[in-house]
């Protein structure tokens, strides 16, 4: 499997997550820009959902981020 042949979804669920809630708040969103900045990464909806070229993503939970930087270097 390639990235370009796979759509990245949230792999946790964390509580108050955005999943369900994303296509309500999608008209919210800019329709362009050139770095995402998530604050309140938790479970990634919103991150997923968007599927930004360029992102920086953060947490207040330091084992979170942990679980999301193994994601992405070894995420085959």
């Amino acid at each position: 499997m390639t990235v370009a042949t796979c759509t990245p979804k949230p792999f946790l669920k964390w509580a108050c997550g955005k999943t369900d809630l994303l296509s309500q708040y999608r008209p919210l969103f800019p329709t362009s820009f050139d770095t995402y900045y998530e604050p309140f990464l938790g479970g990634g909806a919103v991150f997923f959902g968007l599927r930004p070229q360029k992102a920086v993503l953060r947490d207040i939970n330091p084992k979170l981020i942990e679980v999301y930087t193994a994601s992405y270097r070894d995420w085959e």
